[in-house]
């Protein structure tokens, strides 16, 4: 008989000890939830670098009790859940449960959330979901764009890599932030053969912005490559000519003319165009500059020797032309470009481009009718057009 209280009561005390030593989480087969307060679980997902998942219930909800009987107890949803979120019950009637109700405006039952260590709402549903529904879900609010402030963690940790590098780098370029920093990590992390693949070229094509860097070198020696496999040849001429745009720009701002020079060199040695680039590349150093007379002579020997087709680009070289040249004869290549702008494209603005211009040769004529022109498609597609407006006040004085 003592033998049985004996026993019976260190079986007592183990259990209670087991107890006492669990950590703070339960588990409903499936998934694994979190015990504590509110600010203990924003704690916990800081630490853990993780979503929290809410399921926001009262214990008379039908729908409630059918998502812990069927869905939370799913294999499947308690290994996503349980890898991806730290998990936490709130009775929305007890405890700190209405005041957290009222705060994330509880309307109904049961209401899933998904909510970042900051305690801001990344993602929410409302009612019952069955597993894969619930796995969906749980997708949704993993996605990079529902998930920037443990990205923003994780980056200051260093513990992002890969894929996860790039989509930092990415969130950073979209919300207008240095970007990079995070993108020379990511393709320092890339190997030439992984650079050199499709994703290796949407990389390139969205972060890269340095002529000199390893990624941009690398196109342009393998541009025929990134042309024939994963985009065409205008997609790819664009991203060069755009990062050697980026760089002329920013040597011209600082003055720095040996940049420039250097620039020019690159150009003509490893891009094989012709020299059209280094060409493009005088031009754009000589317009942010604002030396206006090198401007159009750079201009004009482009033209002497390349095409363009680009319809926008004629208009913005014309009208660069209208605004600061005062050459009769230079002004007449730019009217060229102006009406092979508007034969391309016929919009307003390089009708507004055209009819400036032929005023400022002194073709009045010509120019009041496009400019009648350019104000009929401007009315057409509700564009404003008080400019040309003043430009024909202008033309019926000379005629007058």
């Amino acid at each position: 008989m003592n033998t049985i209280k004996k026993t019976t009561g260190i079986f007592v005390l183990v259990l209670w000890l087991s107890l006492m030593a669990q950590p703070a989480w339960a588990q409903d087969s499936g998934m694994e939830f979190f015990h504590g307060t509110w600010e203990e679980v924003l704690v916990e997902a800081k630490k853990e670098r993780k979503l929290i998942f809410v399921d926001a219930y009262t214990v008379w909800c039908g729908p409630c009790k059918m998502m812990s009987r069927n869905t939370f107890t799913d294999e499947a949803v308690g290994k996503y859940y349980n890898k991806n979120f730290v998990n936490y019950k709130f009775d929305m009637e007890k405890g700190e449960g209405p005041q957290w109700a009222a705060k994330y405006q509880v309307r109904a039952y049961p209401s899933l959330y998904y909510i970042n260590y900051k305690g801001e709402i990344v993602h929410k549903h409302v009612g019952y979901l069955p597993p894969d529904k619930f796995l969906s879900a749980g997708q949704v609010a993993m996605r990079p764009e529902n998930n920037e402030a443990n990205l923003d963690l994780s980056y200051k940790d260093n513990a992002l890599d890969g894929d996860e590098l790039y989509t930092y780098a990415v969130k950073m370029k979209t919300e207008g932030k240095d970007y990079r920093e995070a993108a020379n990590k990511y393709f320092a992390s890339r190997t030439d053969k992984e650079l050199c693949s499709k994703a290796g070229w949407e990389a390139i094509n969205t972060l890269s912005s340095d002529v000199k860097a390893r990624e941009f070198q690398l196109l342009l020696k393998k541009r025929k490559k990134f042309m024939k496999k994963y985009a065409g040849p205008a997609a790819v001429e664009a991203k060069i000519a755009d990062v050697f745009k980026k760089n002329v720009v920013k040597a011209a701002v600082s003055g720095n003319d040996a940049a420039y020079s250097e620039l020019v060199t690159m150009a003509q040695e490893k891009v094989k165009d012709k020299g059209k680039m280094a060409a493009r590349i005088k031009m754009t150093y000589a317009e942010t500059k604002k030396n206006w007379d090198l401007y159009a002579r750079s201009t004009i020997d482009f033209f002497d020797q390349y095409n363009l087709t680009d319809a926008y680009a004629l208009n913005n070289i014309a009208h660069n032309f209208f605004l600061h040249v005062d050459n009769r004869e230079y002004l007449k290549r730019a009217l060229a470009w102006a009406r092979q702008s508007v034969a391309l494209e016929n919009h307003y603005y390089n009708n507004d481009t055209y009819a400036s211009l032929l005023y400022k040769v002194g073709n009045y004529q010509e120019a009041m009718r496009i400019a009648n022109k350019a104000i009929s498609i401007a009315q057409l597609n509700e564009e404003s057009y008080e400019g040309t407006e003043t430009l024909l006040e202008q033309i019926r004085a000379k005629l007058n």
